[in-house]
């Protein structure tokens, strides 16, 4: 599907509980205006093009509050970078150099989101690879190092976003590990550190992975605290 553009539908059916999406694009990014608590986030020396993304990722974060028939509010940003959502909403942000998409849900419903999206054409050395796959997951992509890398470092990067805001647990590529489902875009989640005691069940994480014509995107959901807790 060359020049396949994502579309709600397609990002809402990754997901297994109620979220509000949103997606915004290159062009719309000049459209939409920052709150003066997301402006003064960057730098006035701040690169057009970071400029730019940022705005697309506000904007997109906005569109899935109203989704969840919320007032669109500014998004903050957190000590690692993390979005700062309004109070019982959880969600996650992600950007390519022309898309932005983003997902919220209110807390009674989700632990936590994770979410990324990278191209299919981004070139990823060799020695990414090792940085990036655990031996087990070094022989899964070798069977086809061009797709099935992307899917390892977006599966990661998505596991990363959700845990971080929840546990403030920095984790790194060899720290993750995933598990594939044969013939599924499904994946399980290894940690394979140790973890603060939290009241969210760390050990049995899920996650998707799916491409939509170049677009990879890969989504972490945690269950709510509550239900996670009385595992």
């Amino acid at each position: 599907m060359p020049g396949y553009e994502i579309t709600v539908d397609d990002l809402r059916s990754l997901f297994t509980s109620p979220v509000g999406i949103g997606i915004a694009r290159e062009m719309e990014a000049t459209q939409s205006r920052l709150y003066p608590d997301e402006l003064a986030i960057l730098t006035p020396h701040a690169r057009a093009v970071r400029r730019q993304q940022f705005q697309m990722g506000r904007l997109a974060a906005r569109r899935a509050l109203v989704d969840l028939s919320l007032p669109p509010v500014a998004i903050g940003t957190g000590s690692r970078g993390e979005p700062v959502w309004p109070g019982g909403i959880v969600g996650s942000i992600t950007h390519t150099a022309d898309v932005a998409l983003a997902a919220a849900a209110r807390d009674e419903y989700c632990g936590g989101i994770g979410l990324d999206a990278e191209r299919l054409t981004r070139a990823f050395p060799e020695r990414v690879r090792r940085l990036i796959c655990l031996p087990s997951e070094g022989i899964w992509v070798a069977v086809s190092p061009e797709t099935r890398l992307p899917m390892v470092f977006c599966a990661k990067e998505a596991v990363f976003k959700a845990v971080y805001p929840l546990a403030r647990l920095e984790l790194g590529f060899q720290d993750v590990e995933l598990q594939w489902a044969s013939g599924s875009d499904s994946f399980r989640v290894l940690l394979k550190r140790d973890y603060p005691v939290h009241k969210m069940d760390f050990v049995s994480l899920v996650g998707k992975c799916r491409s939509y014509g170049d677009l990879l995107i890969a989504v972490v959901q945690l269950p709510p605290i509550r239900l996670a807790a009385s595992r």
